[in-house]
């Protein structure tokens, strides 16, 4: 939620002089949508600007489009920024050698940007900087730094980062 999305009407004829007016509605106050938006004359299509808000689930809302008494429907998703995956480059160190990793995003972040939980299975081996990463609004990733120790054997570290519910997970391995 928080941002914007272009929509697209589509007329089956072309709009006549004076172009079509065609009325919008949404069903949900997570998608704002223009009261209308008009077709040029001798135009089959127009363009409208939907902006979503900030929502605290996923919600799927509907567009309804009416001219001459006819109404047609389509669906806009509005998404919660969720962490889609955990990765780190290097992926292999040695103790001692640092790494950074990376928090990827379904959807960019809300305007007060999105803080995530970041928790290492191994925090003796490999261990974040923080507990916390904020990823700027709009973004879709954010970075961390990871500290490692060394270690007697080959260790698969698994870090978590969670935020609205969702959580994705990566390995960083220490040898």
């Amino acid at each position: 939620g928080g941002y914007g999305t272009t929509g697209t009407v589509t007329l089956a004829d072309p709009a006549p002089v004076g172009g079509q007016v065609v009325a919008l509605s949404s069903s949900s106050v997570a998608l704002g949508v223009p009261a209308s938006v008009t077709v040029a004359a001798g135009q089959t299509a127009a363009t409208f600007q939907a902006t979503s808000t900030a929502v605290t689930t996923n919600a799927n809302v509907t567009v309804t489009a009416t001219a001459n008494g006819n109404s047609v429907t389509g669906t806009v998703s509005v998404r919660l920024s969720q962490p889609t995956s955990v990765t780190f480059a290097p992926a292999v160190v040695a103790g001692k050698v640092a790494s950074t990793g990376t928090i990827s995003l379904a959807t960019p972040a809300p305007a007060a940007g999105l803080v995530v939980t970041v928790a290492s299975s191994n925090a003796i081996v490999a261990k974040a900087a923080a507990a916390t990463v904020k990823v700027l609004p709009g973004a879709t990733t954010a970075t961390f730094a990871v500290a490692t120790t060394i270690v007697g054997t080959d260790t698969a570290v698994t870090f978590t980062a969670a935020a609205n519910g969702a959580s994705a997970n990566g390995v960083l391995t220490v040898q």
